[in-house]
């Protein structure tokens, strides 16, 4: 083949591929158009729920946050209690209080505590 008709060739398979390539791009670039259109549909009824909801989840997120804060708090309490030199006095006073309500329980159960309120009332009669 000749220099010229080599170039020739050259030159008509370069434009079927600039060509082929320009139709493609073209064909994308549609395609993109068909899916940004679909997605800006999507994106705006998406806006409006959020922009709906907003307030909404702004009032949940400071009602979690404060009760978090809340029982934050309470755990701290807990948790120096249990870490100070007070618990181990604070456990002996509890268990003489339910020492206590057990023995009364006991005495209520026996119908003692009956016994010494009529005897009180009665003694109230005679004052």
């Amino acid at each position: 083949m000749n220099e010229p008709a080599k170039t020739i060739a050259e030159t008509r398979t370069l434009a079927e591929t600039q060509e082929s390539l320009v139709n493609r791009v073209t064909d994308a670039q549609k395609a993109l158009e068909i899916s940004a259109r679909a997605y800006k549909k999507s994106w705006e009824e998406w806006r409006q729920i959020a922009d709906s909801m907003l307030p909404e989840m702004r009032t949940w997120r400071m009602a979690v946050n404060e009760e978090v804060s809340k029982s934050l708090a309470s755990f701290a309490d807990v948790r120096s209690f249990f870490l100070s030199d007070k618990h181990d006095m604070e456990i002996i006073r509890l268990r003489e209080f339910v020492d206590l309500m057990e023995r009364f329980q006991a005495l209520q159960a026996s119908g003692f505590l009956d016994k010494v309120t009529d005897v009180m009332l009665k003694m109230e009669e005679r004052i």
